[in-house]
């Protein structure tokens, strides 16, 4: 007898404890909900180009002259990003939309003691992700960060992207090296129309997100890498290919869909090479290697 009685003893304890683990997550969560509503009901948004710290070395003058050559380093996480040429004549700058009390946008720009310039902009959450989160469910403010590349002289471009969305198109900039590391994010990069001059390299490395690369011919990369992990990407090659270009695709537990170009002579894709009618301008030849472990790769004309 004394040993049910010890069993409902312990087994009316351990509900109790049980009951009281969920009132105290239940209490967690209404704590956080509460802290998110009260962010969104006093938040301080700020709207419109920030900063102005770039000054006429980025943006080139009236002249044919060429601005000083630059490197631009974009450190973004935690909201909606857009990266796209400059108008003519202008410098780097950053458009944004976000609440100050959640994010934080920092930007600096100095010489880099060779002639030329350095430029980083930085997008970060503040205080707890949870809640911040929260404060996006509960109609909160959404982050968006534009950042514009100026075409008045050469530049390197390195984006890496966390928790987030980025859509860029690089499109009538100068870039001579570019390199895009996206983690936990999606990214849309297009060159919808050729850049002034061709890109000497263009890297895209992809952990747990997703790709689209479209009009790569457009850029004329002579080397292009594109790493997926973890992820789906869609490759076009197809664009306006004006020289020979050395093309890595590899992955790690991925499926990656590349479209080859139908104005270049295609060498590797796992057959044999793709030559497309003569013209009387000698085609540009596009070397492809391609690895892909726990995944696979589809090529398509």
């Amino acid at each position: 007898m004394s040993g049910t009685s010890t069993g409902r003893s312990w087994f009316r304890y351990g509900c109790f404890g049980c009951l009281g683990v969920v009132g105290f997550v239940l209490l967690l969560v209404g704590a956080a909900v509460l802290a998110a509503y009260l962010g969104v009901r006093n938040e301080d948004v700020f709207a419109g180009a920030t900063g102005g710290l770039t000054p006429a070395a980025t943006q080139g003058s009236a002249s044919d002259e060429p601005a000083a050559p630059g490197t631009m380093t974009l450190e973004l996480s935690g909201g909606r990003f857009e990266i796209v040429a400059a108008e003519p004549g202008e410098p780097a700058f950053v458009e944004a939309t976000y609440d100050r009390n959640r994010n934080e946008l920092t930007e600096t720009f100095e010489p880099d003691g060779r002639g030329g310039w350095d430029y980083r902009v930085r997008f970060t959450g503040k205080g707890n992700k949870l809640i911040r989160m929260l404060q996006g469910v509960l109609g909160g403010t959404s982050s968006k960060v534009t950042v514009r590349v100026p075409g008045g002289g050469p530049v390197d471009l390195r984006v890496r992207v966390d928790n987030g969305d980025l859509r860029a198109d690089l499109a009538g900039m100068w870039l001579r090296e570019s390199r895009f590391d996206v983690t936990w994010a999606g990214l849309s990069l297009d060159c919808s129309e050729p850049l002034q001059h061709p890109v000497d390299s263009l890297e895209v490395h992809i952990n747990m997100a997703g790709l689209e690369l479209a009009h790569v011919g457009n850029a004329t990369p002579s080397r292009l890498l594109v790493d997926v992990t973890k992820g789906g990407g869609a490759v076009d090659l197809r664009g306006a290919w004006t020289r020979d270009a050395h093309v890595g695709i590899t992955g790690r537990m991925t499926g990656i869909a590349v479209q080859l170009p139908d104005n270049a002579r295609v060498e590797g894709a796992g057959g044999p090479p793709r030559v497309p009618p003569q013209t009387e301008i000698p085609l540009p030849t596009i070397y492809i290697d391609a690895n892909v472990v726990d995944g696979e790769i589809e090529f398509g004309e």
